[in-house]
């Protein structure tokens, strides 16, 4: 099963203050527009390896 992605309050107010890099705001962007998106869809917008450090840095969650 493949795992779901939604931002994060830290993540939005980052987002909202510009305080990421050009990578990290596409994919804050996908996120905020389309409320959540699976692993595949998010890879498509950014790197995996990217999706894992903004995972690990609170920026983005895993829905529950």
């Amino acid at each position: 099963m493949e795992r779901i992605y939604e931002s994060s309050k830290k993540g939005r107010r980052a987002y909202k203050r510009a305080a990421l890099n050009s990578s990290e705001l596409r994919v804050m962007e996908y996120l905020i527009g389309s409320k959540a998106a699976s692993e595949g869809q998010l890879e498509t917008v950014g790197e995996s390896w990217l999706i894992s450090s903004m995972k690990r840095r609170g920026l983005i969650k895993e829905s529950e």
